[in-house]
């Protein structure tokens, strides 16, 4: 029996676990597939999930996606400005009177509204950033780190949770795969 992984799905396989005698391949939208435990059943499902993520990565590096990025920051930042100062003009519209000290302040605030959501959002982006350099950095090593996965030098300095590949990566932060790999090159430049 070997796995036909999502056949009819257009999911992302999110990871798998092993029993005694089966892999059960989670997907993204919430569904499992049970297959046979099977080293080859294993390496295709590997296979599929590193394949994914190169194109994830792809995905994610590329010059229109930064583009995008920016232009969604800049609209919702902008309508952010917009929400907060239609808000604030609809008070003082509904009060009857322009309190001109008080309008002062709401724009104020309705400028700093603007201000937190880029910040939010940057800082969201710096995480994600973070998470394709990540996975970028083992893709572009894979070799390494799967013939060093079951070697203790390639944990030294890190706090190990589990052996290092694409199923578990996420278990891991871009700072500990980076040393994960400077560790890997020391070994080899010895």
């Amino acid at each position: 029996m070997t796995p036909e992984l999502a056949k009819g799905h257009n999911n992302i396989i999110q990871d798998y676990k092993v029993d005694k005698y089966l892999i059960h391949v989670n997907y993204t939208d919430g569904h499992t597939e049970c297959v046979e435990l099977l080293e080859y059943n294993k390496e295709k499902i590997i296979n599929e999930m590193l394949k994914q993520a190169e194109k994830i990565v792809k995905e994610k590096t590329s010059e229109e996606y930064y583009e995008e990025r920016k232009t969604n920051i800049i609209e919702v930042c902008f309508t952010s400005l917009v929400m907060a100062a239609i808000a604030s003009l609809s008070v003082e519209i509904y009060n009857g009177s322009v309190d001109y000290k008080r309008l002062l302040v709401e724009a104020i605030i309705s400028l700093a509204v603007p201000v937190i959501t880029y910040t939010v959002i940057k800082n969201n982006q710096k995480n994600d950033d973070k998470e394709v350099k990540k996975y970028q950095l083992f893709i572009e090593n894979y070799e390494d780190f799967k013939n060093n996965a079951n070697k203790g030098l390639l944990y030294e300095g890190i706090n190990k949770k589990g052996w290092i590949d694409i199923n578990n990566l996420d278990k891991y932060t871009y700072e500990e795969v980076d040393r994960m790999l400077q560790n890997v090159r020391k070994r080899t430049n010895n």
